[in-house]
């Protein structure tokens, strides 16, 4: 289901000139991908430790091997529905874009040759 729409939102934009909000919003992290990636990752984890200890579970599990190990598991229930993923999702946004913002910029202004895999 992900790769069809992706497949007609890329072809929707191909065309853009990066003048709109949306638009220079989707090229600030197009600049910087792989930067993108890994700190989403520490972001990620650390939304589901403050939202699972927020919620009363107990989080320890976060900071094992799980899920690489058969013994740890997450406690029963443990989750959050799917308007909470989402808002999760759109707070982690906000809160990367002026770091992905910054480090495009500084990206720009170096021209070194090691920024050009980050």
């Amino acid at each position: 289901m992900t790769l069809g729409p992706a497949l007609v939102f890329l072809a929707a934009v191909d065309g853009a000139k990066g003048e709109g909000l949306t638009e220079r919003i989707l090229l600030t992290f197009g600049r910087v991908p792989l930067f993108y990636f890994i700190l989403q990752m520490f972001i990620a984890h650390l939304a589901g430790v403050v939202l699972g200890y927020m919620a009363g579970f107990d989080v320890g599990f976060w900071f094992t091997n799980y899920p690489f190990a058969d013994t740890i598991k997450p406690p029963l229930g443990y989750g959050f529905s799917l308007l909470t993923t989402y808002a999760a999702w759109i707070a982690g946004l906000i809160l990367l874009y002026p770091v992905c913002r910054w480090y495009g910029d500084l990206k720009r202004r170096s021209g070194h040759w090691l920024f050009s895999y980050m």
